[in-house]
């Protein structure tokens, strides 16, 4: 079988034919490695690729569901001996001593860890970008974001880079990036999947983790294998089994969450007439008090307030704590505050991420995490100090990789293309014909693009 139709098979599929003998393990990861090879690059999806540790697994994989499967994990993951940099200057140097229980459970079931993917800083944001490896760019059009913070995951999947991917979401963080790329996303029940091991334990109550992938199918046994108690988070719990519902119901909003480009809510009506015509009972939901409130004005505050304390913490290890001391004094209380009036200011936002990025910002130019940067930090004795500008941007130039310049100067090659060269609606890393399927929006072209950046494809399920 040809390696790039090895590199679009979904999970469900790459297990059935590696059980089958019909393809080898090594083959597959090898599909993916090349895929990685040839495109990554133009999406910055990865942190860090495991190209010689996974085929070294794959030549001897373990037995299980997913046996020799590859699969990628978001950088918020600890991942035994592999480094785990969260997106921040504070945690290059972090190589865990043991794997999340996510990752564990699909190492046991017979994965193979590919890489680890993108994510903006502490993955806490809805684009993915930071100052250690970039921004990651959508492979369907490179001026428009795969969102976040699973970003990087979003990305990888659907060009092809890797066929399941372990992601996780405080606000939106998986289901965004799959909206955004045109893939699946699963935001499972809170505690049905440990967090044990991903960034940050103190807000353990807030994230969920969860599988993508390019097929519904792939996300069912993802989680079959992800959930259930480690003993360790407080909040996993042993749930139920589901019991069947005869006639699903199914509410759809468009009059939420502030404005919404006319093109999406067309295509979201369109989709409940779909549901409908399939015999689900659908119904269009007022949900007033969400046009009412920023839900966002309420959400930030609380998690700058709770992030805070953890990154105080882990800064009076290793120099910076006065400046994060200094800079984020007031950010619990202004949190209760804005809970106590029933929702925060804008302005108490904003100053809150000011102040957590600052304060971010000044512990790894203390801690030395940028090279030669803690010098110029604090200034030189008997030197003027310098300015916050002079020091940002000196820091910008020691964080950013070499690879951005050769990445961003084939997005330029990209972009300088000739128009009949960029079909309209396709993305920068075409699928092979063969792995479109589904129906789609608009001109029943898989991939078209809305105006507003929202992927018509129809390939996110099977």
């Amino acid at each position: 079988m040809d390696s790039l139709d090895l590199a679009w098979i979904d999970a469900t599929e790459l297990a059935r034919l590696i059980a089958a003998g019909e393809v080898t393990a090594t083959e597959v990861v090898q599909a993916h490695l090349d895929r990685i090879e040839a495109v990554g690059e133009r999406t910055n999806a990865f942190v860090t690729v495991l190209g010689e540790q996974a085929l070294a697994a794959a030549r001897d994989p373990r037995p299980g569901p997913l046996s020799g499967v590859p699969f990628t994990i978001k950088d918020a993951f600890d991942t035994e001996g592999v480094r785990t940099t969260r997106g921040s200057a504070l945690f290059t140097s972090y190589v865990p001593d043991r794997d999340a229980v996510a990752v564990a459970r699909l190492r046991a079931a017979g994965g193979i860890p590919l890489g680890k993917t993108n994510l903006p800083e502490l993955a806490v944001w809805t684009e993915t970008d930071n100052l250690v490896t970039g921004r990651t760019l959508n492979p369907y059009d490179p001026e428009r974001t795969p969102g976040g913070s699973s970003g990087g995951e979003s990305a990888a999947i659907a060009s092809g880079m890797s066929p399941l991917g372990l992601g996780s979401d405080l606000v939106v963080s998986l289901r965004g990036p799959a909206q955004n790329t045109g893939i699946a996303a699963l935001k499972p029940t809170h505690g049905r999947v440990p967090c044990t091991g991903h960034f940050s334990e103190v807000l353990l109550r807030l994230w969920h983790v969860g599988p993508l992938a390019r097929s519904v199918r792939d996300l069912r046994l993802a989680l079959s294998l992800l959930e259930g108690p480690d003993g360790a988070d407080p909040y996993a719990v042993a749930l139920p089994a589901a019991r069947p519902v005869a006639r699903p119901r199914i509410g759809w909003v468009t009059d939420a969450f502030g404005p919404i480009d006319p093109e999406v809510a067309a295509t979201v009506a369109a989709a409940a007439t779909a549901l409908a015509d399939l015999g689900y009972d659908v119904e269009q939901v007022e949900l007033p008090w969400l046009a009412e409130q920023d839900c966002t004005e309420l959400a930030t505050p609380l998690l700058l307030a709770e992030t805070q304390s953890y990154v105080r913490a882990r800064c009076r290890t290793g120099g910076g704590t006065a400046s994060v001391d200094r800079d984020l004094p007031g950010a619990a209380g202004n949190h209760a505050g804005g809970l106590r009036r029933g929702r925060a200011g804008r302005g108490t936002a904003a100053v809150l991420v000011r102040r957590l990025a600052r304060g971010l910002r000044r512990a790894a130019l203390s801690r030395g995490a940028v090279p030669g940067s803690a010098a110029r930090a604090a200034g030189a004795p008997g030197r003027r100090r310098r300015s916050p500008l002079h020091c940002r941007r000196a820091r910008d130039r020691a964080v950013q990789p070499d690879r951005d310049a050769r990445r961003r100067a084939a997005l330029r090659r990209d972009h300088e293309r000739p128009a009949d060269r960029r079909p309209a609606g396709r993305p920068l890393v075409d699928r092979p014909g063969p792995a479109r399927r589904g129906r789609t929006a608009g001109d029943g072209e898989p991939g078209a693009r809305t105006a507003s950046g929202v992927l018509t494809t129809g390939h996110a399920t099977r």
